[in-house]
Formats: structure tokens, sequence, C-alpha cells
């Protein structure tokens, strides 16, 4: 486990409060999440499961708590040859595209607003659970995570839009 006191990042030039991509042992890594110090392990197993993963993952101790950095994976999304119309009682008719690095990032960050910490491990669940799954599906499920339904409702008309 790598774990990285703030001070040292920024004395090496690394890190500074503007800082939202930094290169680390020639892997270039994106900030995740913030986290509180009372859920150590939390941000601990975060990590953890990244780095089972094979991708490279720091946790970066700050005053009062640890940030998660991960390797940003650059991936080439496939492309079909015909778009797909879908649609749903619940989402309206979509072109059917893949997930994307950027894509589940903001997914990430947005969940992060509603539930909290708990959202990573929410996303990669879904994404190992269905591997070929679309991003209107996965919005879809993960948004039916969040217990306040107008929340819910809110968090997928945000990222549908964005599809």
């Amino acid at each position: 486990m790598f774990i990285y006191q703030a001070e040292d990042l920024q004395s090496q030039g690394l890190l500074n409060s503007t800082t939202s991509e930094l290169i680390l042992q020639g892997k270039k890594l994106f900030k995740s999440v913030s986290i509180s110090k009372r859920f150590r392990q939390a941000a601990m197993d975060m990590c953890q499961r990244e780095l089972d993963a094979g991708r490279f993952c720091i946790v970066v101790e700050i005053t009062n708590f640890f940030t998660i950095w991960k390797q940003q994976i650059e991936t080439s999304p496939i492309v079909r040859d015909t778009p797909v119309e879908t649609s749903t009682p619940e989402m309206p008719a979509t072109k059917s595209v893949t997930l994307t690095t950027e894509f589940l990032y903001l997914c990430h960050q947005k969940l992060n607003e509603y539930i909290g910490p708990i959202a990573e491990y929410i996303i990669d669940d879904f994404i190992e659970e269905n591997p070929e799954i679309k991003p209107h599906e996965l919005v879809r499920l993960i948004g039916n995570e969040i217990p306040n339904s107008s929340q819910s409702k809110e968090f997928k008309e945000q990222l549908l839009s964005l599809l």
C-alpha cells in the first residue's frame, strides 16, 4: 500500500492545492475521492481494490482527511457500426454508447456527492457484475442506489444529459 504525506509530495513539487493529476513512478494519477481520517480503513480498502485490479493507486494523507489518487487508464472505446436506439419506461431513447474513463469518473464524482465514498464500491461492483453494461443502464442502476428519490432522479437526469 502506498501512503504518502501531502507535505512530502508538495516539497517535491508534485502536489499543490490546485493539482488534479500528478505523475508518480511514471504513472499518471488523477484525484479520486477524499475521505475523513476516521474512515482510514475505507480509504485503504478502496486503494487496495485498485491495486488488486492492476491499477496503481496511492493514498495521500492531508491534515484532516485522506485523498485517493488512482492511475488514469486510457481506454479506447469500442465503436459500433450502427448506433442502437434504446429506451425504458425510466429512460428516454438514447444512442447506445460504450463506457469511457471520463464518463466513469463523472459517475464516481456525482454519486459521491449524494452518498459519499461508498460510491466507489457501488460503481465498481455494477461494472464487475455487468462488464458489457451501457452507460444509460449504469446510470439507472447506480441512481437507484440513492435513497432520496428526488436526488436519484436529479442524478440520473444530470448524467443522462451527458450521453
